[in-house]
C-alpha cells in the first residue's frame, strides 16, 4: 500500500495518516480541500510548513539539575505538572522532595524531550 500524509492548512496545518491505492481517495481529498503527499514518515514525526518536513529533535540536554538549550516557548512538564518557559536557554530544576520524577520538553514542532531524574535528598 502507498502511504499518504494528508493535510490541510486549516487550521493551523493539521495532519492526518492514510493509507491508499485508489486515485477515488485523492479525488475524495483533493475536493475537500486538503492535500495529500506520498511520504513513509509516520504522522508523529511530521508537520507542514509549506510542505510536509520531518519533526527536528529536541535540542534540549540534561546535565544534573540544569535543563540545557531549552527552546523559547517550550513546557516543561514534571510529572502532571506543566510549566510555562517563555524565554528557553538553561533551566535550573530544584526538588524538595525525594523520589522519581519525569520531565518531559515540549515545544511544536519539536519532538518531545524526557527525562528522568531521581532525587535522593529530602
Amino acid at each position: 500500500m502507498i502511504r499518504y500524509i494528508v493535510f490541510s492548512h486549516e487550521p493551523e496545518y493539521s495532519v492526518r495518516m492514510h493509507k491508499s491505492q485508489s486515485a477515488e481517495f485523492l479525488q475524495a481529498i483533493t475536493s475537500q480541500g486538503l492535500q495529500a503527499v506520498e511520504s513513509e514518515l509516520d504522522i508523529g514525526d511530521v508537520y507542514v510548513h509549506g510542505t510536509v518536513r520531518e519533526r527536528p529533535v529536541m535540542p534540549t540536554s540534561l546535565n544534573g539539575l540544569t535543563l540545557q538549550n531549552v527552546r523559547p516557548a517550550s513546557q516543561i512538564h514534571i510529572n502532571s505538572d506543566v510549566y510555562e518557559c517563555p524565554e528557553g536557554g538553561d533551566v535550573e530544576l530544584e526538588f524538595n522532595q525525594p523520589g522519581v520524577y519525569r520531565i518531559k520538553i515540549v515545544r511544536w514542532p519539536y519532538k518531545d524531550k524526557e527525562f528522568e531524574i531521581e532525587n535522593q535528598t529530602p
